[in-house]
């Protein structure tokens, strides 16, 4: 049975990643074999997608795309063990620039169905490994010029919400003002002066943790079919869309290595 604090978790977790447009579960198979659950919501009225899934270990990974600002934050809840002294469970929010090429629309995604839900998917496509330094802390409570949705999904983090210094910059796009602005959000994070954590071994120290994100299966572009009009012309029309996989990894500066404790294993 699950805690009560797990329970309230996943409820909390549940009401921020939920969207009001259309939804969509499917089965996924990664690399690994392993087969999880995704699933994916649009939201044309905010123009705005989200993609969730728990895996075998009970970590939940959450993925929001605001097309209006050109943003993706990316979530993850970290179960601890509580009888190795760690916490119940630990939040984490890496916030990052979106292009309009890495997902369809989400108009486009709220028109996709499944003929057989039980069918195991598989991604057409693997784009690999994308790293992030992460060299800035974000002030979630300034966060609202970047995003209204940084301090709705991002809450609950404890200020453990990271984004990167080039992204401040495409978010000005171009405008030095806008830049000085967004810079007020957030402060330098140690990622280049720091010792990986997996060779730290005081659990109290400061060291560069690294976390990786993946999703096996998502929408990433739309696909194109040729063929004829009434007039006999050749034309192009869309026939489906086109699936990916992406792995992201993020290094970013915690205070104590105890809030990295996947790079040793769990082992305290």
């Amino acid at each position: 049975m699950l805690s009560y604090g797990i329970a309230t978790l996943l409820f909390v977790w549940m009401c921020s990643f939920a969207g009001t447009g259309g939804e969509l579960t499917v089965n996924v198979q990664g690399k690994s074999g392993e087969i999880v659950q995704e699933t994916l919501t649009s939201n044309t009225t905010t123009n705005s997608i989200s993609v969730t899934y728990q895996k075998i270990d009970g970590t939940l990974i959450g993925h929001y795309l605001d097309f209006n600002k050109n943003v993706q934050i990316f979530k993850a809840v970290e179960l601890g063990e509580v009888e190795r002294g760690q916490p119940i469970y630990q939040v984490m929010c890496f916030v990052v620039s979106l292009a309009h090429h890495e997902f369809i629309l989400p108009d486009d995604m709220a028109k996709l169905r499944q003929k057989n839900p039980g069918t195991i998917r598989v991604a057409q496509e693997d784009k690999g490994n994308e790293f992030y330094e992460l060299d800035m802390v974000l002030d979630i409570g300034l966060t609202h010029k970047i995003s209204p949705q940084i301090a709705l999904k991002c809450a609950d983090t404890g200020g453990a919400v990271f984004t990167r210094e080039t992204d401040l910059r495409f978010w000005a796009n171009g405008s030095h003002t806008q830049y000085q602005t967004l810079l007020q959000s957030a402060r330098q994070n140690s990622v280049y002066l720091s010792t990986k954590c997996q060779s730290v071994t005081d659990w109290s120290k400061p060291c560069l943790c690294q976390y990786e994100m993946g999703f096996d299966w998502y929408p990433c572009d739309l696909k194109m079919c040729r063929g004829r009009d009434s007039f006999g012309l050749t034309t192009n029309f869309r026939c489906g869309i086109k699936t990916c996989r992406k792995l992201r990894t993020y290094n970013y500066f915690v205070n104590e290595k105890r809030y990295c404790a996947w790079e040793s294993g769990r082992e305290r």
